[in-house]
């Protein structure tokens, strides 16, 4: 198992949360310098504040990306240094319910964009980084301005956008046509032909039609879109007429998960 969430302890507990790369030697704006270390724990300093990091049981914490809560006495890893599999949680709100959820949503959202933002500009070079959530657009003009933005300093990063596409408008093509979000794969989950097993399988009326003109939208905005079905009691069935569905009325798709 990936530990993804270590305990720590800060000199100065009640600062703010803060983002920062653990580095080996470096003490900067951006990075927190590793100043000693014993068998359970790795200590740092970010400005005034040290910490001490409970060490993983593999792998190391050096390059990490990490976003501090020295109130809570933990830091998550957001991205990893060693491993190209790195992804954000937007948020754990939702306004679907897929039977199948592994994370059911939660009510309440925790706002930590300009956090977001500065981990994917310090991520390592030619990174692909994943956005997820619960429903990440729910928030879509804040995770359009994380991408804009970042890709403005840092052309060379690509994204992975875990989306149910229920918030497209029409309104959002000229802007998704920019080259920033030619980077971008935008992954959408499709779960039957059928409107009524698509729409009951995410427990949302109506998620099937507000889908299928999504994919339009995405269509004409020239987006990088990678369809993805989990195989249930309930579709496996009709696979074959999801098949002739998608041959038929979704071409353009780039892959399907």
């Amino acid at each position: 198992m990936i530990e993804l969430s270590l305990q720590a302890q800060f000199s100065k507990a009640e600062a703010k949360p803060f983002t920062v790369q653990l580095s080996q030697d470096q003490s900067t704006e951006d990075h927190a310098c590793l100043v000693g270390e014993d068998d359970q724990r790795q200590v740092y300093q970010f400005r005034d504040n040290i910490f001490a990091i409970q060490k993983p049981q593999r792998g190391s914490l050096i390059g990490d990306i990490v976003y501090a809560q020295p109130r809570g006495g933990f830091v998550s890893r957001w991205i990893r240094n060693d491993s190209m599999h790195n992804t954000l949680l937007i948020t754990e709100r939702c306004d679907q319910l897929c039977i199948m959820c592994s994370q059911p949503p939660k009510k309440t959202h925790v706002d930590l964009f300009s956090h977001f933002e500065k981990a994917c500009r310090l991520a390592p070079d030619d990174m692909t980084i994943g956005l997820s959530g619960g429903e990440p657009l729910l928030y879509k003009e804040q995770v359009f301005q994380l991408i804009e933005r970042t890709s403005d300093k840092r052309s060379d990063l690509k994204f992975h956008v875990l989306t149910n596409a229920q918030h497209f408008g029409d309104d959002d093509i000229l802007r998704l046509r920019s080259p920033c979000f030619q980077s971008v794969l935008w992954g959408v989950p499709l779960y039957s032909h059928n409107k009524r097993v698509h729409d009951d399988i995410v427990a949302k009326p109506n998620a099937f039609d507000t889908l299928m003109k999504s994919f339009s939208i995405m269509a004409r905005a020239g987006l990088n879109i990678e369809l993805r079905t989990v195989m249930l009691k309930q579709n496996y069935a009709n696979l074959l007429e999801l098949s002739d569905l998608v041959a038929a009325k979704l071409p353009f798709l780039e892959v399907w998960a």
